[in-house]
Formats: structure tokens, C-alpha cells, sequence
């Protein structure tokens, strides 16, 4: 986004480097890989002031180490050294872009920056967009997001805006559209759209999160057979998010065993009745299948050397 690239090389020049690499989320917040504090998501209300209007800071930052937070504001390029979560807006020209900043100072000597999206200051009366919502909240890369709700407040109902998809903070030029197909992506990524309207003017929506998608059971299990040199199955599995999965038998007769890593049963020696079986699979993400079944082996009765004359009485036998 062309604001991130503004705020990362301002921040170069107010503060010492951190000696890992910056990057920024849709709250636009600047985090270090492996940071040890917690992330500070910083939310800017009113999202588009008009001149005059008071922007207030707000964030939920769980600090149980007591560290420092200081309180910056930026206009466009200009630090506005504060340390207060409000700001007036009133001395900004129409088009201006404030962020807020939180820098967290550690015991250890060491410091974290964090960032909001911008709020643009906007022409009293002028329409604008107040809320982009994307749903549903619960998704795989086997479903789609979509723009659900685009709340717009002034004189024009019908503002024009062009969505831009971001998946972990960073825009995919070419999608456009008010429905995004998550299949080619992976659980984990983080997705978010953010409206462009008016003059560079842009709204974000909230994050959605992909989910794990659990295996899937795709084979079925052979009959037990007397002519059978044991008892073979091998159960076969996808996973549409191409996790490596894990076998194991939760109920099984004695003597059958499964194989971990490929997901082979094998029972050399079958004895007589009703087994039942149940086969779990799950992968490393926590993602979840099973399958139950029964195998039936009738014990029979076994041949004799009786000869049976047609005068013999059976019953003597």
C-alpha cells in the first residue's frame, strides 16, 4: 500500500533500527518477526474526520510485563510528537492521512513500533464510507469471501468504490471483485478487502482468518475372507489444504496393527466373529476424521471321516 511504504521509511528516521525485519498487518500495525511482546492493533475513530473533529486512538494491549507506551501521531510525513490518543484535526488540509503510533519501550532496553490504517480528513457533508464488512467469519480455501455489507453515509448512496483483496497485508493487483475464491490460498492466510473511493480515499474492512480444512476418508474398507492370508487395508485420505496426516486405530481386535505414516492395516491372523474397527486420522493442524466399520469371519464346522450308509440310524451315531 502506497501509506505503509510512506510510514516504514518515516519511521526509519525517528527511531533506532530494531535489528529484525518490519512488517505490517491490515491494521497496518508494524510488528518484528518472532516479537516477543503481544501486537497492538490500533483502531482510528472517526475513520474519515472532517476538520475540527477530534480522531481518537483506541487499542487493547495486554502489557503484564508493565512496558512503556508512548503516543505518536502522523500527518502524511509530519510527527506530531504528542504522547496524548486524541488529535484535532482542524489545522489539516482536505486529503490529509493521520495515523496513529504506539511504541512500546521494554524492560529489555528494547522498543516496538505499531501503526493504524490512515484516517483521511474529508470534506464536511462529503459522502463517504463508513463500514466494509467480508464474510462469512468461518472459512476454508474450499469456500469464498465476500463484500457483505458497504455502509456509506452523506448525500450519495451510490458512491462509487473499487475493492482491493490484501491477503497478509499485502494487495493482489488484480482482484477486484466484490467475491473472493479462497482456494488459492492456504489456512492461515489473513484476507481483507479494502474499498478505494473519492480521491484516494480508502476504507478497510475487518480480517477473516482461512481455517484448517479437516482430511477426508476417501477409501472403503475390504471384506473379511475366509480364502484371505490375513486382513489388509489400506486407508487412503485427502486433505484439501495437503497436510501430512497420521494413522492410528482407536478400536481394533488383537493382533491388528496400522501403519503411522501410510495408513496400512494389517491383521495376519483373523479369528472368528464380530470386530469392530474404527481408523483415525488427523493432520498437524488438528484437523479431524474417522472411520468405523465392522469385519464378520463365521467360525465353520470342521469336515469328519462319518460315513453315512442309508440304513444307518443317525441317531446311533
Amino acid at each position: 500500500m502506497r501509506y505503509s511504504i510512506i510510514l516504514i521509511l518515516s519511521l526509519l528516521f525517528l527511531f533506532s533500527c530494531s535489528q529484525q525485519p518490519q512488517e505490517q498487518d491490515q491494521n497496518g500495525t508494524t510488528t518484528t518477526n518472532d516479537i516477543p511482546i503481544p501486537p497492538v492493533h490500533i483502531t482510528l475513530v472517526p475513520t474519515n474526520p472532517t476538520p475540527g473533529e477530534i480522531l481518537t486512538m483506541t487499542y487493547d494491549y495486554v502489557n503484564p510485563e508493565m512496558d512503556s507506551i508512548k503516543h505518536w501521531w502522523m500527518a502524511d510525513k509530519d510527527t506530531i510528537k504528542s504522547n496524548s490518543k486524541q488529535l484535532n484535526t482542524q489545522s489539516y488540509a482536505l486529503g490529509t492521512r493521520i495515523y496513529a503510533l504506539a511504541i512500546v519501550y521494554t524492560k529489555d532496553g528494547n522498543h516496538y513500533v505499531f501503526s493504524s490504517l490512515p484516517a483521511i480528513v474529508t470534506e464536511p457533508g462529503a459522502s463517504q464510507i463508513a463500514a466494509v464488512m467480508i464474510g462469512p467469519d468461518s472459512v476454508t480455501i474450499q469456500d469464498a469471501l465476500a463484500i457483505e455489507r458497504v455502509e456509506i453515509i452523506g448525500e450519495r448512496e451510490n458512491l462509487e468504490y473499487i475493492p482491493q483483496w490484501h491477503v497478509n497485508g499485502t494487495p493482489i493487483p488484480e482482484l477486484h471483485d466484490m467475491e473472493l475464491s479462497l482456494s488459492p490460498f492456504k489456512h492461515g492466510d489473513k484476507i481483507f478487502v479494502i474499498l478505494l473511493w473519492g480521491e484516494g480515499q480508502e476504507a478497510p474492512s475487518n480480517e477473516i482468518t482461512i481455517l484448517n480444512s479437516p482430511p477426508v476418508i476417501t477409501s472403503t474398507p475390504p471384506a473379511l475372507n475366509l480364502s484371505d492370508a490375513g486382513y489388509q487395508y489400506t486407508v487412503t485420505v485427502e486433505d484439501p489444504d495437503f497436510d501430512p496426516i497420521s494413522y492410528s486405530l482407536s478400536q481394533a481386535p488383537a493382533g491388528m496393527t496400522i501403519h503411522p505414516a501410510t495408513g496400512t492395516i494389517t491383521w495376519p491372523d483373523p479369528v472368528p466373529g464380530i470386530h469392530t474397527v474404527k481408523v483415525e486420522v488427523t493432520d498437524n493442524m488438528q484437523g479431524f476424521a474417522s472411520q468405523e466399520f465392522n469385519l464378520t469371519l463365521t467360525e465353520t464346522m470342521p469336515d469328519t471321516d462319518t460315513d453315512i450308509q442309508p440304513d444307518t440310524d443317525i441317531d446311533s451315531l
